[in-house]
């Protein structure tokens, strides 16, 4: 089950995740000066999002990208990355914030990721929480393909 924790949307509003329950989530930690895995993740998602709004609508499920280098990913830094990835879908918020949030949504939906010589090393994980706030898949690797991604979502919107 994930927390009740408070974001900053890309205009450094805050955002509670508890304002998403009622539909499904799908949850990727990113950090935005990543120049391979994260960008590659995150240009997955939107393929396969389209896919996914196409057959589900584009109402029925919403999309956060969380920066976990909370230093650095700053509501003006994610604003930039969604900018220069060329994302604008609706339902899909670009958030950031402070150490403990991210430290406890990582924990949630276990995610680990450690500071390394080239930034940092971290899973390649999407995840899939269900109406309630709760794990309902992981979706692992930056290449996956959209039955992994549309699937569970599919089983979450039509309740089978």
């Amino acid at each position: 089950m994930i927390g009740d924790y408070t974001f900053r949307d890309v205009d450094g509003q805050s955002f509670p995740l508890q304002a998403l329950r009622g539909k499904p989530l799908v949850i990727s930690l990113i950090y935005t000066s990543c120049h391979h895995v994260c960008p590659l993740i995150t240009a997955n998602i939107e393929r396969n999002l389209e896919i996914a709004h196409e057959a589900l609508g584009e109402d029925s499920f919403s999309v956060v990208s969380i920066g976990f280098d909370w230093q650095v990913d700053t509501p003006d830094r994610m604003r930039m990355y969604a900018s220069a990835k060329g994302i604008d879908a609706p339902g899909w918020h670009f958030l950031s914030g402070d150490e403990a949030s991210v430290a406890a949504i990582s924990k949630d939906v276990g995610f680990q990721y450690y500071a390394s010589a080239k930034g940092f090393d971290h899973l390649s994980q999407t995840t899939i929480i269900d109406a309630n706030g709760k794990v309902y898949r992981q979706v692992y690797g930056e290449d996956f393909d959209a039955p992994a991604f549309v699937e569970p979502l599919k089983e979450l919107v039509f309740d089978t």
